[in-house]
């Protein structure tokens, strides 16, 4: 399943914390600026990625009651960086915020007031003439109240939600590894197949759409998308970690899968389409294998595509622990909250 295009913002500066770098169709991130990423992981990005979901389900939720104005101040709120986020689609959109920063900010905005304009009348309004020239608008002036402290009380219980559904989509994505290597069985087996070009059959989303649980937030299909890409993302940062640590970072193995990520940086940076990370594996699996000429040793990127899904695997554990825990991360903000409101 694809999704829409990309929608793409400014490029010009690099990202401000090191998950979080420039888009797809910019000159991707130098591996200086990424070194940490490789290095220390503390999945820190999934919080964020947590209230990036929720800032952009409370505006789906307003702009379907009808209340497009909420969201659009929850859009400015965010600065450049927000400018069309409802359609962002990608695990970076937290950019300038760290998990909570964004919440606190909520929590100690004052209360606003927005003057709304409606056209009352005028050209095609009200029965009259779209070409009468002598017609002028007319706009009626109405003020509302916005609780920024209010919507920080629905973030968190929408954050809370979206990370019990992450829960169970976890096990979903584990259950790929699984189902991927069986695909591959029976296609290689089909006398058919161009076995040189045989991946896997991709399921996508599908897996989540045709049997999405009752009482699901708006966007969790969208969600589950980029939570796979996340986890995959984690996991080839892992190996290379993994790698280096064991002294490994001039041998085969290191050498080729970080060019591989390098060109392929784009599958994990911005706004894009669905399905990246399997275009990432699908890749990996039709890699050519190579001999070392110098020592023998054989480079098999089939043998790295399923050391990525098994390091998966363990990167969707720790998801799971931070996601089901949720609600000690939010102790101190409702502690906030609840001082504020004495």
């Amino acid at each position: 399943m694809r999704g829409d295009p990309a929608i793409f913002g400014d490029t010009t500066e690099p990202p401000v914390n090191l998950l979080c770098s420039t888009p797809a169709t910019a000159t991707t991130t130098p591996l200086k600026w990424r070194r940490e990423m490789i290095e220390t992981n503390d999945y820190n990005h999934l919080r964020a990625f947590l209230t990036q979901r929720s800032i952009q389900t409370l505006m789906f939720y307003s702009t379907l009651v009808r209340d497009p104005h909420t969201a659009m101040w929850l859009e400015e709120f965010g600065g450049e960086e927000h400018h069309l986020f409802n359609k962002f689609h990608g695990t970076t959109g937290m950019n300038h915020h760290t998990w909570d920063g964004y919440i606190q900010e909520l929590l100690s905005h004052e209360d606003q007031e927005l003057i709304i304009s409606t056209r009352r009348r005028g050209p095609g309004m009200g029965g009259w003439s779209k070409s009468n020239p002598y017609l002028k608008p007319r706009f009626n002036e109405n003020k509302i109240s916005l609780s920024p402290r209010g919507l920080a009380v629905r973030l968190l219980s929408i954050r809370e939600q979206i990370a019990s559904e992450f829960v169970s989509d976890l096990d979903l994505i584990r259950s790929q590894e699984k189902s991927i290597w069986e695909s591959r069985r029976m296609l290689m087996a089909d006398k058919s197949q161009d076995r040189d070009q045989v991946t896997f059959v991709r399921m996508g989303v599908s897996i989540l759409s045709q049997s999405l649980p009752e009482g699901s937030t708006p966007l969790r299909v969208g969600a589950y998308d980029l939570l796979t890409l996340m986890s995959t993302h984690d996991a080839v940062l892992n190996i290379l970690k993994n790698l280096r640590e064991n002294g490994n970072a001039d041998n085969n193995e290191y050498v080729f899968l970080l060019g591989f990520y390098e060109e392929r940086l784009h599958f994990f940076e911005g706004s894009g389409i669905y399905g990246r990370a399997d275009d990432f594996l699908e890749e990996l699996i039709k890699a050519e294998a190579t001999i070392n000429t110098t020592d023998g040793s054989v480079l098999d990127p089939l043998r790295l595509a399923k050391l990525l899904l098994t390091e998966r695997n363990a990167v969707c554990d720790a998801y799971s622990e931070i996601c089901s825990n949720i609600e000690e991360d939010h102790l101190e903000l409702r502690r906030t909250l609840l001082e504020l409101n004495l």
